[in-house]
């Protein structure tokens, strides 16, 4: 089926749904066919090839027509008409020209769909984010996702809280390397297994090592990064299994941020064999604050780690304890 997705040139009046059949005798309905273009030089040649739908042609005063088939990955998938308003030969340099500028929309089409496409890969994973969280006691937890770049509005980076057994729950950060939509499927399906494992009852330490098992037998040219803490949120214990990522930032009561060093093991991927991840137990007692965050916190601005984290640190560190939303990068 034939519908028109663009054009110009027409007045307001002239334009109107059009559906054609694939099947029907109208020149671009050929072209799509037979992947193959259609010159017609007068309006009388228009008539004598096509007169089934030459009606439709007749009303707008064209003098002749190139239809022109829109090729993407070898596949023959719309057509391009050029009406002109006095009769022409089309010569072997204008077919030339109309051919470069048909492949030239062709492509521009096929960006316009994929940005589409991945647009819509982005909201959908960045709902999924939004939805579920747990509701805790004894511990407030909030979190923030902001696209640091142009593109996707999703990339590799995901969060998450899961319900544990027990009033416990885990808290899950972590960064696939990449920014493209790839990095984006492996992501989710990433956030799907590290969420199984934990439903399942494993300790910190052996979400992470099936984990990184499960991202070898998806793409073993890719890596992650991750923090997985299980949080007893009225005792606020936590036992944090680290793999590669950023350590993270505790706020004292007094202002005071510093970095809370935690033992770790390499990205998820990397050891196809499986890793040790050491497991750091620790209190978080009452006003301190705990930052999670990927890279892309940090080095956002054409900062390095060090000068990143310095920034980090005195963001959080004049702002209300009991306020996130103070906490902006400048």
């Amino acid at each position: 089926m034939l519908t028109v997705v663009g054009q110009h040139g027409h007045r307001v009046d002239d334009e109107a749904p059009f559906r054609m059949s694939l099947a029907a005798d109208y020149p671009g309905a050929e072209v799509a066919r037979t992947g193959r273009p259609v010159y017609l030089s007068s309006p009388e040649e228009y008539q004598l090839r096509f007169p089934a739908t030459w009606p439709l042609a007749e009303g707008f005063g064209r003098r002749s027509w190139a239809f022109l088939p829109l090729v993407s990955a070898g596949r023959t998938t719309g057509t391009w008409l050029a009406a002109f308003s006095e009769p022409a030969e089309f010569t072997a340099d204008e077919r030339a020209v109309l051919t470069t500028v048909a492949r030239m929309l062709s492509q521009a089409l096929e960006r316009a769909h994929t940005n589409e496409s991945e647009r819509a890969l982005s909201l959908g994973l960045r709902r999924s984010m939004a939805a579920g969280t747990p509701v805790t006691t004894g511990m407030t937890v909030a979190s923030r996702y902001v696209p640091t770049g142009g593109g996707l509005m999703v990339g590799g980076d995901w969060y998450d809280l899961i319900d544990l057994p027990g009033g416990r729950f885990a808290l899950v950060i972590g960064d696939v390397e990449g920014h493209d939509v790839h990095a984006a499927s492996l992501m989710a399906q990433l956030r799907t297994a590290v969420h199984a494992y934990a439903a399942e009852g494993h300790h910190p330490d052996a979400v992470l090592t099936r984990t990184s098992r499960f991202l070898v037998g998806l793409d073993q040219d890719r890596f992650a990064t991750c923090v997985y803490i299980e949080v007893d949120p009225v005792s606020g214990t936590l036992a944090i299994a680290r793999a590669g990522h950023p350590h993270p930032v505790l706020r004292l009561p007094d202002g005071t941020c510093l970095l809370r060093h935690v033992a770790g093991g390499l990205p998820l991927g990397l050891m196809p064999d499986g890793e040790d991840y050491p497991v750091t137990t620790m209190e978080l007692h009452v006003g301190e604050v705990m930052l999670l965050c990927t890279d892309g916190l940090i080095e956002t601005g054409g900062h390095d780690f060090y000068s990143g984290w310095v920034r980090v640190r005195d963001t959080m560190a004049p702002a209300s304890a009991d306020d996130r939303r103070a906490w902006r990068t400048r």
